[in-house]
């Protein structure tokens, strides 16, 4: 299976990160913040949000053909 590596850089580092794929929580990370994503057909945005927080990083779009 064919993943995708996602990975957020926050400084200073909080406990956890939580990763949201297409607008819904996907999986919580903890530091490095690194997580893999299966690949799925179609278009998907991704986003880091610190919990409980409005620290967020910016949405990120692909498409997979």
């Amino acid at each position: 299976m064919n993943t995708l590596a996602l990975r957020a850089v926050v400084d200073p580092p909080p406990e956890q990160v939580v990763w949201y794929v297409d607008g819904r929580p996907y999986m919580t990370a903890e530091y490095p913040f690194s997580v893999r994503w299966p690949l799925a057909v179609g278009d998907h945005t991704f986003q880091a949000r610190v919990p409980f927080t409005e620290l967020r990083s910016r949405i990120v779009g692909i498409a997979v053909e």
